[in-house]
């Protein structure tokens, strides 16, 4: 595989899905793994962002009854 002159920073080709590309063998003198980083600015751009879903609303959790009874040191249900 011939080495190309590449100026600027180099970095992985990746596919649609997002997975590294491989090199093709057959194409000694393209390494079609790695692709130039090419910055161009283009000016201010602006873009809007989607809206936000709106947060499904939690289920609150069942409220413990309050505690009428205890028992106390000698095993006696007392009444609070």
């Amino acid at each position: 595989m011939a080495k190309a002159a590449v100026k600027g920073a180099r970095k992985r080709a990746r596919t649609a899905s997002g997975h590294y590309k491989a090199d093709d063998p057959a194409t000694p003198d393209v390494n079609e793994a790695f692709v130039q980083d090419v910055s161009i600015s283009v000016g201010s751009v602006e873009t809007t962002a989607a809206p936000k879903k709106p947060r499904k609303a939690r289920a609150k959790k069942a409220e413990e009854p309050k505690r009428t009874r205890t028992i106390n040191e000698f095993g006696e249900i007392v009444k609070l």
